[in-house]
């Protein structure tokens, strides 16, 4: 929600991609107006700082967080203005009980807070095609409590998916059908959620945990590959985010966003399958080299973009003055 503080980091740190400015929590019809004019200020201030690597879209957080009037005017001024959008869906069985019946944890809260909210009665996907934001092509994150008509509607409407299987097990909220959303060709990339609900933003290790669940699910019908994987990890997240013309493959004419990952090590030996090394046999120590459009980020363990030991004494002193508040 404080995209400025996000947008300023991904710049001094000197990486690509989308800052997405996220709704404040206005599930009520009746506060559409005021929020959507809140965000659209915020956006508009970050879009005027937009750089050649960090551009911004918006979040309307969750169907639960985002009243209808309110993602219905997000998604016009989306389309509108050729803005992207990103959005918690079909995330956990609280949510779903919410869409369907009204009921569960989240309607517990609507009901002591007074707090005035539609009720669907259908599920997210179902609900986000019905009142026009699938039309946006939204890129949907979690994607677990869906259907294979979801899965239909997701693809015909060429909505996106961020798959994230490590922050979807750690909450227990399920499985996404990995599989079936790569069957029916979505552009689907590998996400990390954030530090709030995941311990680490490692999508190598996000890369081995998809793997490891789809090829477990009662409801698979084949064997999900390695290669398949590892190009979610990187062509299908670029598809994902819209940007696959300017990175996610090694290719003239695109920019040189490149990691270098080694492959000396003892416990990578023997490398059959350079897929199934970097899935299987590979974690973040082994990444030892980072470039963003040409530019050196990262070499040997040290970000050459900030002092990392300052860094560390700064989150130790919040830290600190955290644990004093308890």
């Amino acid at each position: 929600r404080y995209g400025e503080a996000g947008f300023e980091a991904m710049r001094r740190l000197g990486l690509r991609g989308i800052l997405f400015q996220e709704t404040q929590f206005a599930p009520d019809n009746a506060d559409a107006k005021a929020e959507f004019e809140k965000l659209t200020e915020k956006f508009s201030t970050l879009k005027e700082n937009e750089t050649d690597r960090v551009k911004i879209g918006i979040s309307p957080h969750a169907p639960y967080t985002v009243s209808r009037d309110l993602f219905e005017k997000i998604t016009d001024f989306a389309i509108a203005e050729d803005v992207m959008l990103t959005i918690h869906a079909a995330e956990s069985e609280e949510e779903k009980n919410l869409m369907v019946n009204g009921s569960g944890f989240f309607a517990s809260i609507y009901k002591r807070e007074k707090i005035n909210w539609e009720v669907p009665r259908m599920g997210t996907i179902e609900y986000l095609n019905k009142i026009g934001v699938l039309k946006a092509k939204p890129l949907l994150a979690h994607c677990v409590k869906i259907s294979a008509n979801d899965i239909d509607l997701i693809a015909q409407s060429g909505s996106t998916i961020a798959h994230c299987p490590k922050s979807n097990a750690k909450f227990g909220h399920g499985v996404a059908p990995f599989e079936q959303i790569l069957r029916k060709n979505i552009a689907v990339g590998l996400g990390s959620d954030s530090m709030a609900s995941n311990n680490t933003c490692n999508i190598l290790e996000e890369a081995r945990f998809a793997s490891l669940i789809a090829r477990t699910t009662e409801f698979k019908k084949r064997f999900i590959h390695a290669e398949e994987v590892v190009s979610a990890a990187t062509i299908g997240g670029a598809k994902a985010m819209g940007m696959q013309d300017k990175i996610g493959t090694l290719e003239k004419g695109k920019y040189a966003d490149i990691i270098a990952v080694s492959l000396d090590e003892v416990f990578q030996k023997p490398v059959h399958d350079i897929y199934s090394a970097l899935l299987f046999a590979t974690n973040s120590n082994q990444v030892v080299f980072t470039m963003v459009a040409g530019e050196e980020i990262y070499r040997h363990g040290r970000n050459s973009k900030i002092d990392e030991d300052a860094l560390i004494n700064e989150i130790n002193e919040i830290t600190r003055k955290m644990n004093s508040d308890f």
